[in-house]
């Protein structure tokens, strides 16, 4: 999902948590993680920041760790 509709991302970062509380798999979770390198909301692809880059496609790696 590539949406800029912020209520689309939370409605699925919710639907992921909610498919992980019952051990269902969501799909690449970290798609439905928000970015705390750059900012990206849930759906939406990394970007490049100074001293940061990303490879088009990919995410920085902190987006795939769980949060705390």
């Amino acid at each position: 999902m590539r949406h800029r509709d912020l209520e689309l991302h939370r409605a699925a970062e919710e639907i992921a948590r909610s498919a992980q509380a019952r051990e269902l798999d969501p799909g690449p979770v970290e798609s439905y993680r928000p970015c705390p390198v750059c900012g990206a909301e849930p759906g939406q692809l990394c970007i490049n920041i100074p001293g940061r880059p990303v490879a088009p496609g990919e995410m920085h790696p902190e987006r795939t760790k769980e949060g705390p």
